[in-house]
């Protein structure tokens, strides 16, 4: 055991000295002489420099301690000289202790602040006490590119280096890629790698701004923008950050039977289910227009009276109406007030996204509903039809007991199997048919029923 002590004694001895050694070489040179102890060669220097140099110069050079000087005490290594050739001779010995007292000091790979010309070096030296964990989060301005990585520079004057396959990653497109002079944000992976950088994840850390997004769009109910990349089966495949599914009938309150017309679409969103363990997202984009709706329609219901006339835009069809926007509240316009035509099918009639205009006959804010009429801002023709007029028509459908006639492209009437003709039929097929034109007499007007009977054999 004490041997081993005096060897490890012994090794920190030689490399003391070696370290002084590399301290004079770089002071005085090469020398012919044998290499001895530091202290040694130091006096002979200052017996050969006696009466040049000043006793606080010969204390410092005859110093037999073995002991490393100071940064103090090896500004005074070669002693102030007393002539100007002097001063110019023992310059250059001075920077180069200074550089060496540096070169020991500074830890290894470090960069250093001063340039090999002595002038001062615009990069930062790094923080001593700097330190980084796994996973830590990071800012940095991109200092270089290239088709590996990119390599950036942290305030403290650290270096890390992202490679190309941790910028992005799967499901990650909304984010460009960085350019030189961008600040970026990145998560610590390594510490160290064998060149002294940090090694980064750009994917990392935008997979957690994405997560923490989306936990605060489900408990904060806060909404994300997102951008649609495909329409997929059942739905869209749209990109938060992270890739999420927007199920067919969460992208808006009418069914959308081709929904690649939303491909490459940026639009906002909210989240409604997410597992990150199982890394799933549902998106509704129809929760959001909902709620747009319901803020714009906070102040519209107090503004809405029946006879009002409004514009709208048609929202969605059903077989028994249209459902038309009207700015933040959704009104229903049944299909007998779209004309006073007959309407088979509102489709015929309408279709979505076209602008209309209408009438309120109904306003019930309690049930959040409002009645709308589309054929109530036209004239009713029954008012300008009299009884016993003659009037152009086209027969439009036959039923068992008569047929229907448009007059004058205006209201429909029936003729009864009875008034078709002089003679008795068993079925109108044998006097007219559809879209055969006629001239048909008016017989009675009940405006209230909305009816009006009419007479071909009369006419």
């Amino acid at each position: 055991m004490d041997l081993e002590a005096q060897t490890a004694e012994d090794s920190v001895g030689d490399a003391t000295k070696q370290l002084f050694e590399d301290l004079e070489r770089a002071v005085f040179g090469n020398s012919d002489q044998s290499s001895g102890p530091t202290s040694e060669r130091a006096a002979s220097t200052d017996d050969n420099a006696q009466g040049d140099a000043s006793p606080q110069s010969r204390a410092a050079g005859t110093g037999s301690s073995g002991v490393a000087p100071s940064n103090a005490e090896s500004s005074s290594v070669g002693a102030a000289p007393h002539t100007r050739d002097e001063a110019d001779a023992a310059e250059p010995h001075s920077d180069a202790v200074s550089s060496a007292l540096r070169t020991v000091s500074a830890p290894s790979g470090a960069p250093s602040a001063v340039s090999a010309g002595g002038e001062a070096s615009d990069q930062a030296v790094p923080s001593q006490d700097a330190s980084y964990e796994t996973g830590q989060l990071v800012e940095g301005v991109v200092v270089e590119t290239n088709e590996h990585d990119v390599v950036i520079r942290l305030p403290d004057g650290h270096e890390g280096v992202i490679s190309r396959r941790h910028l992005f990653g799967e499901g990650i497109t909304v984010a460009p890629e960085p350019q030189i002079g961008e600040w970026v944000t990145a998560a610590v992976l390594v510490r160290e790698d064998h060149d002294g950088r940090l090694v980064l994840s750009r994917t990392w850390a935008l997979k957690t701004a994405a997560w923490d997004a989306i936990h605060a769009s489900l408990t904060e109910d806060t909404t994300i923008m997102g951008r649609v990349e495909r329409a997929v089966r059942g739905g869209l495949s749209i990109d938060i950050g992270i890739r999420a599914f927007m199920p067919g009938n969460l992208v808006d309150d009418r069914r959308i039977p081709d929904l690649s017309i939303f491909e490459n679409q940026e639009m906002e969103v909210k989240v409604v289910e997410a597992d990150e363990q199982a890394g799933t997202v549902i998106v509704s984009r129809r929760a959001v227009m909902r709620r747009k709706r319901r803020e714009l329609g906070k102040d519209l219901w107090s503004e809405l009276k029946v006879g009002d006339i409004r514009e709208g835009v048609v929202a969605w069809l059903a077989d028994f109406g249209v459902f038309i926007d009207l700015g933040g509240v959704v009104g229903l316009a049944h299909i007998s007030e779209l004309s006073w035509r007959r309407v088979e099918h509102p489709s015929a009639f309408l279709r979505p996204g076209d602008e209309v205009k209408v009438r309120v006959i109904n306003v019930d804010e309690e049930r959040q509903r409002v009645g709308l009429s589309i054929r109530s801002l036209t004239p009713d023709p029954l008012e300008s039809i009299q009884v016993g007029e003659v009037l152009p028509g086209v027969i439009t459908r036959l039923v068992d007991f008569g047929a229907f006639v448009l007059v004058d492209n205006l209201f429909e009437g029936l003729v009864h199997i009875s008034n078709l003709a002089e003679h008795r039929i068993s079925v109108p097929e044998e006097v007219v048919s559809p879209g055969q034109e006629v001239e048909v007499k008016v017989l009675a007007i009940d405006v209230e029923r909305r009816r009006m009977d009419l007479s071909l054999k009369d006419a």
